[in-house]
């Protein structure tokens, strides 16, 4: 892993991977064409507000990612087909962010930046939720009439097993 590149620039140089790997994802796993509406922006702050949103978290001793997706129920119909509930929502969007990260993976650049991440159950929501404080590659990606909110963020893992130990052990 590179210390000597910060998060945000890290965010940038991979900019077109995170973009390229969900175009390419949604494309092979889902059957479904989307178009970026826009190039997808590096920010720290995201003010995405949709009627779901799922999130999977993966880390490792040193960094926490979060995988983000966000969409309108007709955009989740477009994505996952007519009459999806939202258990089967979470269950298939768990399955695409496991692929996403698996593709992460792949990439030198990734890895050698921010090493092998573990993924955490994936959590979702309805009606509120929060988002890190965190740099993150994010955009819209447009499937017909419909937008799918996708957003990858990165932060340093404040929180890593050592600290944990050393909290039990004089807690």
């Amino acid at each position: 892993m590179d210390p000597h590149n910060s998060i945000k620039d890290s965010m940038i140089e991979l900019r077109e991977v995170f973009q390229r790997s969900a175009i390419e994802l949604l494309s092979v796993m889902l059957n479904v064409h989307a178009d970026v509406i826009d190039a997808w922006e590096i920010t720290e702050i995201s003010d995405a507000r949709y009627d779901y949103i799922f999130r999977q978290i993966s880390e490792n001793k040193h960094y926490k990612a979060n995988a983000i997706i966000g969409a309108s129920y007709p955009a989740l119909e477009k994505v996952l087909g007519p009459g999806i509930n939202l258990n089967e929502a979470k269950d298939a969007f768990g399955e695409f962010a496991n692929c996403y990260h698996a593709i992460l993976m792949e990439n030198q650049s990734f890895v050698d930046r921010f090493g092998i991440l573990t993924q955490r159950v994936p959590e979702d929501s309805t009606a509120l939720a929060c988002f890190p404080l965190a740099w993150g590659a994010q955009g819209k990606l447009l499937l017909d009439t419909e937008e799918l909110f996708m957003r990858f963020s990165m932060e340093e893992n404040k929180f890593d097993k050592d600290i944990l130990a050393f909290l039990e052990e004089h807690g």
